[in-house]
């Protein structure tokens, strides 16, 4: 099968998008990248069209996250170049950034290729619109992302964040009803963890109690203050907290990329210095790339889980346990030091390697986009640990 990718070659704070690339290349060792700074200029000034009728024809094309596709902004490209500017190490000029959205976002809804997904694996679903939906069914795109088994209604949300309040207009239920309403369309996939993200410090070894790591949503905040009242050794975040306030001041740390590989590795080291770890999602219950890295970590995961979190195959008490700002001083005092503690934290990382890791996700979508191809697919489900492709006999 010959796939092509597609998308701007940039360096993100996310390792899951900086993943994708490596993921595609792995599963299918001949994928082509195609993008400003993937692609010879020489070659990218002749635009995508001409591109392909070289080197195609391609069974499947799949759009990266930095590719502004889905939008309603009548400004997405400027948009999106200053949020590269901002916020990413970007690895070509802006001026072929430019000339590569003007050239490939018109093209991509018609162009000829039997499958073409779209990465929507960091979107913020819960903000979508139903022009957003007609842009994903006239171009004939599927999605790479949650289903809808990692989405809900927003009347079932159990918090109001901050960040909803800006997006109060936009919030619907959108997306999730298109999610429910056409399986067919969705190669299932969630955050995943590369293998060298995995850590085998014992929990005896590790120099803080807890740790919370990450932005302060609401649970996070919370069971956050618990802590800081409590006699746990708190990990601290003065990275996390030096970094907004430098780049508030204009310091490029977000787009410079020694800086931004050096706040990947110390989020790492708090993961790996913390016996245990607490996490949750924002008030939607999406799936956050933490539930999966500190697991991978060795760290003993406690948390609100996700939306979809069970069929995940995660299981409270043998991969994680349950925690709220009501319980979770008391719980992880209760098992600092246990062998029970070590044991789940064993536990939850060989479920992340097996089912969440950089190979396995991999393996899953390629088996969504085979079938795809083939014209059986159907849809694709988890259930209590195991990865499902509904095929057409």
């Amino acid at each position: 099968m010959k796939l092509l990718y597609i998308d701007v070659n940039v360096w993100h704070i996310n390792p899951t998008a900086n993943l994708l690339p490596v993921l595609f290349r792995m599963q299918f060792p001949g994928a082509a990248l195609y993008g400003p700074g993937y692609t010879p200029l020489s070659d990218l000034r002749k635009g995508l069209g001409a591109w392909i009728a070289t080197y195609g024809p391609f069974d499947a094309l799949v759009v990266g996250p930095h590719t502004p596709l889905l939008t309603t902004n009548s400004d997405a490209s400027n948009s999106a170049i200053d949020y590269f500017r901002r916020f990413t190490s970007l690895a070509a000029s802006e001026e072929s950034v430019r000339g590569f959205f003007r050239d490939v976002l018109p093209l991509l809804p018609s162009i000829d290729v039997p499958v073409k997904l779209v990465s929507t694996l960091n979107h913020d679903t819960y903000a979508a619109t139903e022009e957003q939906v007609r842009q994903v069914l006239d171009g004939k795109f599927c999605l790479l992302g949650p289903n809808s088994q990692f989405s809900r209604p927003i009347k079932e949300w159990d918090r109001w964040e901050a960040d909803y309040s800006r997006k109060a207009a936009r919030l619907s239920d959108v997306w999730h009803e298109f999610l429910v309403a056409h399986p067919e369309r969705v190669a299932t996939a969630v955050h995943y963890v590369a293998e060298s993200e995995f850590f085998y410090t014992s929990l005896d070894a590790r120099r803080w109690d807890v740790a919370v790591p990450g932005a302060e949503y609401a649970k996070r905040r919370e069971v956050l203050s618990g802590f800081r009242q409590s006699k746990l050794v708190l990990a601290p975040k003065g990275y996390f907290h030096a970094y907004r306030v430098l780049s508030k001041l204009g310091l490029p740390v977000y787009s410079w990329l020694p800086t931004l590989r050096l706040y990947n590795i110390l989020f790492q080291s708090t993961l790996d210095g913390a016996r245990f770890v607490y996490t949750a999602g924002g008030g939607s219950g999406n799936m956050v790339r933490k539930f999966v890295e500190i697991p991978a970590s060795g760290a003993v995961l406690v948390c609100a889980p996700s939306n979809g979190f069970a069929a995940l195959g995660f299981r409270a008490g043998e991969h994680y346990y349950r925690a709220d700002a009501d319980s979770a001083v008391e719980l992880i005092a209760k098992l600092n030091g246990s062998r029970e503690a070590q044991a789940v934290a064993a536990a939850g990382q060989r479920l992340v390697m097996e089912k969440h890791s950089l190979a396995a996700r991999g393996a899953q979508i390629a088996q969504c986009i085979s079938a795809m191809v083939r014209g059986t697919f159907r849809g694709a489900r988890w259930n209590g640990g195991e990865f499902i492709v509904d095929e057409a006999v």
